[in-house]
């Protein structure tokens, strides 16, 4: 192809994207067309008109931008993501759940996809429910798959600060552990013997009563830590089974 050829279909991609910004998704999807048409082996053109096509909710034309895209360049993230989006729109649960873990293979990391797969869950589990309902003749819930997503990231949030804080009281149990130790060694020692107390890096003469004391105050203060630890961690537990509870029941009982 030529430089000539490129440069206009440069051209056209910049006023494409002028339009966009501006909302003018018509005049841009005009100006992706025409950089296509001047260079069709560029992936990022066919993103970019699948975008307005997303905005605009045309979202099989979406789709097929999308799934070009990615046969010209696999390793473009943004095109499994415009993908999925248009599969969820289009209410494709499995083909938007098959894209979103191809793009994952390549970012098992990338929070957006991560998002997504959630977003398809809660709306597979949402459609579920509606259409229990509708066979039961029950109203069905408009609200139902953001509920679900919103309560599938406190869930996940949940189980973060769980971990956070059983990693504390771990560390907790092995400073009251360290002390225990430390103090039954000192018993051992003779009663004249010469002792040292850690103070950051340095280490200075202690009596023993002063070195006993202080692993007395810090066992103290261990074991306080340990009980807010252990409460937290239980109120944490009770709220996890509560979110689940809520999960379950939105989602039909499943």
């Amino acid at each position: 192809m030529s430089v000539d050829m490129k440069a206009k279909a440069e051209a056209s991609k910049a006023e494409g994207n002028t339009h966009f910004t501006s909302k003018r998704y018509d005049e841009a999807i005009e100006c992706y067309s025409s950089a296509i048409k001047f260079d069709p082996s560029n992936h990022l053109y066919f993103s970019n008109r699948a975008a307005c096509y997303t905005a605009k909710k045309e979202f099989s034309a979406a789709k097929a931008d999308a799934t070009e895209c990615i046969k010209l360049s696999p390793s473009f993230l943004k095109g499994y993501y415009r993908l999925v989006q248009s599969n969820l729109e289009l209410s494709l649960f499995d083909e938007a759940t098959n894209a979103a873990r191809e793009g994952l293979k390549l970012d098992p990391d990338n929070s957006e996809l991560q998002k997504q797969m959630r977003l398809i869950k809660a709306k597979k589990a949402a459609k579920a429910s509606a259409d229990r309902n509708q066979s039961l003749g029950r109203p069905a819930s408009q609200g139902d798959a953001k509920e679900l997503l919103e309560l599938q990231d406190a869930m996940q949030a949940t189980r973060r600060e769980m971990n956070e804080v059983q990693q504390y009281l771990s560390g907790c149990q092995r400073e009251q552990k360290m002390a225990e130790l430390t103090k039954s060694e000192m018993s051992s020692f003779p009663s004249d013997a010469a002792m040292y107390r850690s103070v950051g890096k340095m280490f200075m003469k202690a009596t023993r009563d002063e070195i006993e004391s202080y692993h007395d105050s810090q066992s103290a203060t261990l074991q306080k830590k340990e009980k807010q630890y252990n409460d937290k961690l239980e109120y944490l537990k009770k709220r996890a089974n509560s979110q689940m509870v809520n999960y379950k029941e939105l989602r039909g009982g499943r």
